[in-house]
């Protein structure tokens, strides 16, 4: 796709993205807004989508960098009218690897009038799921171990992702809990010499723009993600 700008939001039968016209109230505030799209093109990057309300006064009301997501869009999820923003949250990108083995997950944003003039936040009762199935929990053990067994013998591995992006699901999915739990059972092997630590993860989770909306959720956080300073690591 070439840069470029679109208003509105086009259809597409490839990704499920329905139409939005111009006019449409996508935030709730009960006024018509804008949706203006653009691409920047080049490799990875970048999408943003630009909300304007069109009255009682036309104003910008918030910027949405969906970076390297594709596609991102609006959605009435729930067929009440009521519009939410279908991103996911690049954080991790070329974190201890390639782009390809950067950590990432899909989040639900909702536009939310507060104290500071409103915005896009985490739905996250829209990205809540249920907890792992005993076979599932299983299936992410083993396919972590597999990758641990590979480090063992040096040879080329993609430890750091699959471990990582187990522990940000369990995370964005409201399952903190679990997300210990996780690391505790594949043990402290994984998080070894020169691997990232749990401390590292939270170091640069905590640079996320979606960090705010989700450090409430957390439950029983460990020292060492408590105590990370936010900041690539």
């Amino acid at each position: 796709m070439f840069q470029g700008y679109a208003l509105g939001q086009s259809a597409s039968r490839k990704w499920k993205i329905p139409s939005i016209p111009n006019g449409t109230d996508i935030t709730g505030r009960g006024h018509p807004d804008m949706i203006v799209s653009l691409y920047t093109g080049g490799a990875h990057c970048c999408l943003m989508h630009y909300v304007f309300e069109l009255e009682p006064s036309f104003r910008l009301l918030a910027t949405l960098n969906a970076r390297d997501t594709w596609p991102a869009y609006f959605a009435d999820l729930d067929g009440n009218h009521h519009y939410f923003y279908l991103a996911e949250d690049w954080t991790f990108a070329y974190w201890w690897g390639s782009f390809a083995g950067s950590p990432n997950h899909s989040v639900v944003l909702q536009y939310v009038d507060d104290a500071k003039g409103g915005g896009f936040h985490l739905a996250i009762e829209k990205m809540k799921t249920p907890a792992p199935t005993s076979e599932e929990w299983g299936a992410s053990l083993r396919s972590v171990r597999e990758e641990l067994a590979l480090d063992r013998a040096n040879m080329a591995n993609s430890l750091p992702n699959v471990l990582w992006n187990e522990v940000m699901g369990l995370i964005y999915t409201d399952h903190s809990d679990l997300a210990w739990k996780f690391l505790d059972e594949i043990g402290p092997e994984a998080q070894a010499g020169d691997k990232p630590d749990l401390a590292a993860f939270c170091s640069t989770l905590k640079t996320s723009p979606y960090w705010a909306d989700l450090e409430p959720t957390l439950r029983n956080t460990p020292p060492a993600c408590a105590n990370a300073k936010p900041g690539r690591r």
